[in-house]
């Protein structure tokens, strides 16, 4: 870009900012994506007590193997006492919080509502605990890895919100993001299976790796919205470790929105 053409996108920012966008909150604020009260451009839809308590749910310790939350004293590189209840596959996972307000609901408009909008809201503190983590256990982040949907449900919902989330956490770190894998069937949804071992069996075999995707000696991080058992995670890694060893990863490891720190009881018939 020349000189001139430098600063006239310098200018034209500047009445954007100082100018079309103050003006822009006053006839159009936007409101808080979970309060609904007004809040300005720069707070991005989430007003200061819902970002408060996104601080908040953060601080909170949590075991990196399994993502379960744990006491201050309590934590270790080598797990916690319920990982064996979650067998996630990866070597780590990261997480915002658990799966409860003010994640819940934002994750619920996010995935069923279609606020494709919320992805990058929540991409934000996601990113941080992917640093924390990453930082924690000397790892390093060579590749983003959304879960993938079947192309029907794709199709049918409209848009993959791993892959918003994933998209997101690229813009801001810099790691390329890859549609690596690929769901080879049409899986019952999780919340309709009523047990661990259900969701298991339902997820095995589920994933394959695209043909021409090779990770040889990288750390490459699977990304998606909720975990409750794990098993999807455990079966997109159980895919990546699968790769012949000149193309096998490193390190798999996961950054989820949400963990649910209890296995949800059956269902009802």
């Amino acid at each position: 870009m020349s000189l001139r053409g430098s600063l006239t996108h310098t200018a034209l920012r500047r009445v954007h900012r100082n100018v079309l966008r103050p003006v822009a909150e006053i006839l159009f604020p936007p409101n808080c994506w979970l309060t609904r009260r007004a809040t300005n451009w720069n707070e991005g839809g989430l007003s200061l007590s819902v970002r408060e308590s996104i601080a908040a749910a953060m601080a909170r310790p949590y075991c990196g193997r399994c993502g379960a939350s744990q006491g201050p004293w309590s934590l270790s590189h080598a797990g916690c006492q319920r990982c064996s209840h979650r067998n996630l596959g990866t070597a780590v996972i990261a997480r915002a919080g658990t799966f409860e307000p003010p994640f819940s609901p934002l994750l619920y408009r996010l995935k069923f509502g279609r606020h494709w909008q919320i992805a990058p809201l929540l991409a934000v503190p996601l990113w941080q605990a992917m640093q924390r983590q990453a930082a924690q256990r000397n790892l390093s982040m060579d590749a983003i890895i959304p879960i993938p949907l079947h192309w029907m449900r794709n199709f049918t919902r409209g848009f993959n919100q791993a892959e918003e989330l994933g998209w997101h956490l690229s813009r801001l770190s810099g790691v390329p993001m890859h549609r690596a894998l690929m769901r080879i069937r049409q899986t019952t949804p999780q919340a309709k299976t009523s047990s661990r071992s259900a969701r298991q069996e339902n997820l095995r075999g589920a994933f394959t790796v695209r043909r021409g995707y090779g990770f040889h000696g990288a750390t490459v991080w699977l990304i998606d919205d909720i975990c409750t058992t794990g098993a999807t995670l455990h079966a997109a890694a159980t895919a990546l470790s699968r790769l012949p060893s000149h193309e096998r990863p490193a390190h798999i490891c996961a950054a989820v929105v949400a963990v649910t720190d209890h296995t949800p009881p059956p269902l009802k018939q």
